[in-house]
């Protein structure tokens, strides 16, 4: 494809798009990332995928119809067919019934029915044993159900820090206009006082005050193309974000938060789960050590005279049993199966002490911004009189226009830190209660 079919493309798509202008909200860019998110949707397809493995895991137990049909070549009149039930249940139990049909060549038909039932009594004979794939595919929809909770929580965070960035880009966007427009109003007046050297320093601010707004306006446009592709919409498509937010200090309580966290928070839950899984596998473990003892016994009856004068000629009962000598397989699955859980446990504790500090950090960080933001709302109070002091002083010729402008700008950048900082603080705010897990104690 050359350069020349790419624009062609390039100009019949871009009309097909932009006629759907979007605007979103913040929040409404995290309920249309929810639902139209590729990577989101591909963790739904595995919790739908591990759902599918529970189901087949129940349907391991369902009855099974066995069919059979024959006849010998050397007897062309015989004939031989039976049909048959088997069923396993949990707790090792095994039922079999079978109806068979057997026509000699002489013409004698048989029909014969059997039932037979075995359980096993120590190794494999207890449903903890059983259920063992079931539980394991359960406890993995478990966490499959927490993994997809914290992807949607880690999905909102991301979304919102991407749209608070683009938010601060345009506030700051506002405030380099407001600089060009200052700039050219200082030319108007330097060119009139017709002063050489103002004259030329305004000069040089228009082109630096373009330079920021034409800088600004493409890092919207490419951070709004980031996050269309975060939300699943086609880069293509023209998007507004709608800058309604609004500035306000958050108050968290630590002490409760940190316990909380370690309680709701997704990544704990399913380190729980695992510790849970494990511990259920050292139980099995243990039995497992146990020789194999099953129970067994089984009837029979046949008839000559069709479905009448049933005879009883079979009825068994029998006792297996079977050990290993040694036992050491079974001691080490123990002993590696222990090892699983004390590893898994101390995982646990790692976690929740990792958790504490990065809830602590944060909690000091917040502290930080909050009294940061009320010093630089200060300082541009201070800045804004000062700008009035010089302007009163540039008016009646006291100052040159260097000296004027240059603390002009630094009150515009005593303005563009402030929303900087209110813009972090939003960031951490929502970081905080991504750690903290406060969407999962909101949805309980």
């Amino acid at each position: 494809m050359n350069r020349h079919t790419v624009l062609i493309c390039f100009l019949l798509l871009t009309p097909l798009y932009s006629e759907n202008r979007l605007e979103l909200t913040i929040d409404e860019c995290v309920a249309y990332a929810l639902e139209h998110s590729p990577d989101f949707a591909i963790k739904k397809l595995k919790k739908a995928s591990q759902e599918l493995d529970v189901q087949a895991e129940r349907a391991a137990l369902d009855p099974v119809l066995k069919l059979q049909t024959g006849k010998q070549f050397n007897e062309p009149d015989s004939h031989n067919s039976s049909i048959g039930v088997e069923k396993t249940f949990h707790g090792g139990w095994d039922l079999g019934v079978q109806a068979s049909n057997r026509s000699s060549q002489s013409g004698q038909k048989i029909l014969r029915r059997s039932i037979t039932l075995s359980k096993a009594l120590l190794k494999n004979g207890s449903v903890l044993e059983s259920r063992q794939s079931l539980d394991n595919s359960l406890v993995a929809l478990l966490m499959q159900n927490n993994t997809l909770s914290l992807a949607a929580r880690e999905l909102t965070f991301q979304i919102k820090k991407q749209a608070y960035g683009i938010l601060r880009t345009m506030e700051t966007l506002k405030i380099q206009k407001l600089r060009l427009e200052r700039s050219q109003q200082n030319l108007k007046h330097a060119i009139e006082r017709e002063e050489p050297m103002d004259i030329a320093t305004a000069q040089l601010e228009v082109p630096s005050s373009e330079i920021r707004v034409l800088s600004a306006e493409m890092k919207i446009a490419s951070d709004l193309d980031t996050l269309k592709v975060m939300i699943g919409m086609h880069p293509l498509q023209e998007l507004n974000l709608v800058p309604e937010w609004n500035f306000a200090f958050s108050e968290f309580d630590l002490a409760r938060d940190i316990p909380s966290s370690l309680e709701t928070h997704e990544d704990h839950l399913n380190q729980k789960l695992l510790i849970e899984k494990n511990q259920r596998l050292i139980r099995i473990a243990k039995r497992r050590r146990w020789p194999s003892v099953s129970l067994q016994g089984s009837f029979a009856d046949s008839s000559s005279d069709g479905f009448q004068n049933f005879e009883t000629n079979e009825e068994s009962l029998s006792l297996n049993f079977s050990w290993p000598l040694g036992g050491r397989v079974s001691r080490i699955s123990l002993a590696m199966a222990e090892n699983v859980v004390k590893r898994d446990e101390l995982g646990l504790k790692k976690m929740e002490l990792a958790k504490t500090k990065v809830l602590r950090q944060l909690a000091r960080q917040l502290e930080e911004q909050k009294q940061s933001i009320h010093l630089q709302e200060k300082q541009v109070e201070l800045r804004k009189l000062q700008v009035e002091l010089f302007q009163d002083r540039w008016n009646e010729g006291e100052i040159d226009i260097l000296e004027f402008v240059r603390n002009q700008n630094e009150l515009e950048n005593s303005k563009v830190n402030v929303i900087s900082r209110r813009i972090e603080y939003l960031e951490l705010v929502e970081r905080y209660r991504f750690e903290a897990g406060i969407g999962v104690q909101e949805e309980k």
